[in-house]
């Protein structure tokens, strides 16, 4: 593992998501992991998106 601190941005650690490269922030406290809207269409929008067991939600993307 390499991690890298990008300034008070925290901690960031390069991954392989089904075989994409991705950047992923790491988060120990986090509960859900997110990416925005236009990296889910472009590499994961064959993986359906399913409501969430836990919050009994939709999981909704969006962009900034």
């Amino acid at each position: 593992m390499s991690l890298s601190k990008s300034s008070n941005e925290g901690y960031f650690e390069n991954v392989l998501l089904n075989g994409k490269p991705c950047k992923m922030q790491i988060d120990t406290a986090a509960d859900h992991t997110i990416m925005y809207k236009s990296v889910y269409r472009r590499d994961f929008s064959h993986i359906p998106l399913r409501k969430s067991i836990r919050l009994d939600c939709v999981l909704i993307l969006v962009t900034h």
